[in-house]
């Protein structure tokens, strides 16, 4: 049985990174709807809250593509 070696995929990255960016476009039209700070303290709170978003998303989409192999192996 071969050994698996975590990598990166780019597609899965990308994606993790656009949903990231999405959620950061959506807090900041919406600002006021989730914090009533402005300037550097508003834009750590994006930049934390957008960060976290998209290593969500790739770690559920990790898991997926791992399953998937498990359950249809490539062999």
């Amino acid at each position: 049985m071969p050994k698996y070696i975590p990598s990166a995929n780019p597609f899965l990255v990308a994606a993790a990174a656009l949903s990231g960016v999405f959620l950061a476009v959506h807090i900041y039209l919406h600002l006021g709807d989730y914090t009533a700070e402005r300037g550097v303290v508003a834009f750590l709170q994006i930049v934390g809250i957008s960060s976290a978003f998209g290593a969500m998303v790739l770690l559920v989409l990790e898991t997926a593509r791992n399953a998937v192999e498990k359950i249809f192996p490539r062999d």
